[in-house]
């Protein structure tokens, strides 16, 4: 289920970002007393407003996958102080019932995921419950005073995410090519010679999908075990690395998006009915590729400019 995986790689990973924050915000998340479920939303176009002692949040926040489980949020917007460079984005942690839910989420794919809009209106955040990533993954990250281990000792947050954001990719393919071929052995109609599993090229397609789908599992292993290792090791992680991570990513994408629109197209028209697993499993992979955050033209372009000296550009960097 491309839903279930995507809030569930979601959710551990914003729930790590949690110990990132003071001890101060940490205590308040644990005297809560409820299971920590955090959404987290990055980039909006809302401007904080700066206040003695925290800020004050009004606006929209698109997308926030899981909401309706969430008991926290982190919610981000910009710093008004800020006129010149890069815009300071301060991220906020707050009790989910602070904030109104839209029930917006009317999407292709990834129906699960209850990805709907936040809504704030003046809500106060207390300082120590502000926080800018990129700030402290440079200069030390607050929660190191509670949590010990490599993984608060500053990693590179936008890296990891595109690792998050690619993986249920994988699941999606596995999981298209399963029914796949079982469709193959059981699809037949009075005007098919035979059942499709003897016909050579859904034997070359499903041959074709398989390896390429192995491969793009070992990309998607290879990539994680070398970024625990270069975090676990205390490794500061270079931005060619780190572009080349990136670009594995929307490369696993791509063709786990491919893999899953050949089958798909391969299928018939009764993979298009509703509670087909391949129907699903493309409008679902559709809608992952669609995220900002892997847009393969900034990938493409910084892993050829870092091959020629010329740095990184753009975001995500």
């Amino acid at each position: 289920c491309g839903s279930s995986a995507w809030v569930q790689n979601l959710a551990g990973y914003q729930n790590f970002l949690v110990g990132w924050y003071s001890r101060e915000a940490q205590d308040e998340v644990i005297a809560a007393g409820r299971p920590v479920f955090s959404g987290l939303v990055m980039g909006p176009p809302v401007f904080a407003g700066i206040v003695d002692g925290g800020v004050r949040l009004s606006g929209r926040w698109l997308y926030v996958s899981g909401i309706d489980q969430c008991s926290w949020l982190q919610l981000s917007a910009k710093d008004p102080r800020v006129t010149e460079g890069k815009p300071r984005v301060l991220t906020c942690l707050l009790p989910r019932e602070q904030a109104i839910i839209d029930d917006d989420w009317h999407c292709m794919g990834l129906k699960g995921t209850g990805s709907k809009t936040a809504i704030l209106d003046d809500v106060f955040v207390p300082a120590h419950r502000v926080m800018c990533f990129r700030e402290t993954e440079k200069h030390g990250i607050p929660g190191a005073a509670v949590n010990e281990g490599a993984m608060y000792g500053g990693i590179p947050n936008s890296t990891m995410f595109g690792m998050i954001v690619a993986a249920p990719a994988v699941g999606l393919a596995e999981s298209a090519l399963a029914a796949w071929r079982e469709r193959l052995v059981s699809r037949t109609n009075a005007r098919m010679p035979s059942a499709q599993s003897e016909w050579p090229s859904a034997q070359a397609l499903l041959g074709r999908a398989r390896i390429r789908l192995d491969m793009a599992q070992s990309a998607m292993k290879r990539a994680a075990a070398g970024m625990a290792a270069d975090i676990e090791g205390g490794v500061a992680i270079p931005p060619k690395r780190q572009v080349f991570y990136r670009m594995e990513m929307v490369e696993i994408i791509r063709i786990c998006t491919e893999i899953v629109y050949e089958l798909f197209c391969d299928s018939g028209t009764g993979a298009s009915m509703e509670g087909n697993v391949l129907q699903r499993a493309f409008r679902d992979i559709h809608v992952l590729r669609s995220h900002f955050v892997l847009t393969p033209e900034f990938a493409e372009i910084n892993a050829g400019r870092v091959q020629l000296d010329l740095g990184t550009t753009g975001p995500f960097v």
